[in-house]
């Protein structure tokens, strides 16, 4: 007992010993310095002041210090004001602070308008890209074209900045990849491939943050998985090609890189899918364009959301059920909500479970969201609340 009472003693002695030699002789600034230099530029990003660092610095371990700043940085990526720098490294600060100066650095050294596309792509180096084009011993893209000529729309084919192509536009396990994967290790700006207007600006799970830009004469591109937008994108706001419209991340409902994910679309955006009734293409198979875009904005008509054929939801907000009036007799929309589910549609407005398969077949979106079975009740295929499904009449073809 009187052991361990000498022992409390001398801690408590040494505790205070220490505090009174660190008032008297602190830490080298130096020493300090270096974090500070490091920490600090991420900090002003975070809104965190000087003040407020030398406090916690004071009171917190260094190692519960980095973790406490780690976790900051992690929630403000989280609200797209940080690009984070996936590591698992004991300089995670250093590293998360100088992914942060070359990012602002380099949508800062970009110049305005057509100027900021590159004039070479790269296949990205150690993956296996699917339907990559042509590309020399260096994995550099051959006769790259920066520009293509969609339907008379000058478009830019890599929207991105300091990234390389790691998929192309065919089919990629299984199933039909859509658009161009642009991958960046640190992320980085998202420029409008062309002039237009935005029409589409949301969250799905499937995408992410995603962007839609209609450029006029049937031409649309959509950029997906972002971080954040450009605080002046809004749906009917117009851009110029090479105006910075997001930033680059890696926002879905499940676990994926960072990354662009970029489609180039063609078609009539007035149709009951809107830009998922689109016909993807890719940038490879146009034409080069002869000349960049031309600048200044271009105002194009945000289009109604209508179907080409005069289709009614089959139910209000405060409806109950599927198809309240019982089986349908000719095609019509439904907005899904929670729990809904194709046999249960099939069921209800058909009176025919197999309607599903049907179903299925006029809604092309569903073909990319198909598990293979997985789900009975869907038929391998998933329905998100809020999904406009287009109902065909009984036995008739899909509306066009």
């Amino acid at each position: 007992m009187l052991g361990f009472a000498v022992k409390g003693v001398l801690g408590f002695g040494l505790v205070v010993a220490g505090w009174l030699i660190g008032s008297i002789y602190p830490a080298p600034a130096q020493w300090l310095g270096v974090v500070s230099h490091r920490v600090d530029p991420l900090l002003s990003r975070l809104d965190v002041s000087s003040e407020g660092l030398a406090r916690l610095r004071s009171t917190l371990s260094r190692e519960d210090f980095t973790q406490l700043t780690r976790d900051a940085a992690v929630l403000a990526a989280s609200t797209g004001n940080v690009i984070l720098v996936e590591r698992n490294s004991e300089h995670v600060l250093d590293e998360y602070a100088e992914a942060l100066a070359a990012e602002q650095g380099r949508v800062r050294e970009a110049p305005a308008g057509g100027a900021v596309f590159e004039d070479a792509l790269q296949l990205c180096p150690g993956m296996a890209v699917s339907n990559a084009p042509p590309a020399d011993e260096e994995r550099r893209v051959e006769r790259f074209a920066k520009f293509v000529d969609v339907n008379g729309v000058i478009v830019a084919v890599n929207p991105t900045h300091d990234a390389c192509l790691s998929s192309g536009v065919g089919a990629r396990a299984g199933r039909r990849h859509k658009g161009l994967d642009y991958y960046a290790r640190n992320g980085g700006p998202i420029y409008a491939a062309a002039n237009g207007t935005v029409i589409e600006m949301l969250y799905r799970n499937d995408y992410g943050n995603m962007l839609l830009i209609d450029h006029g004469s049937g031409t649309y591109t959509r950029y997906a998985h972002l971080s954040s937008f450009a605080p002046e994108m809004a749906v009917g706001a117009a851009v110029t090609a090479g105006q910075q419209i997001a930033l680059m991340g890696n926002t879905a409902g499940y676990q994926i890189p960072v990354h662009l994910h970029y489609e180039l679309l063609t078609g009539n955006y007035q149709n009951p899918a809107a830009s998922f009734g689109l016909t993807p293409t890719s940038p490879f198979d146009y034409p080069a364009a002869t000349s960049a875009p031309a600048q200044g904005q271009v105002v194009v008509a945000a289009p109604p959301r209508q179907a080409t054929v005069p289709l009614q939801l089959t139910r209000d907000e405060g409806a109950r059920g599927l198809c309240p009036s019982g089986p349908i007799s000719e095609a019509t929309v439904l907005r899904i909500r929670r729990g809904d589910t194709l046999i249960a549609i099939a069921n209800s407005c058909y009176g025919d479970s197999e309607a599903w398969r049907q179903i299925a077949r006029c809604n092309e979106f569903l073909e990319e969201r198909n598990l293979g079975g997985v789900s009975p009740l869907n038929g391998g295929n998933l329905l998100y609340v809020g999904d406009r499904v287009v109902l065909p009449a009984p036995g008739g073809q899909c509306p066009t």
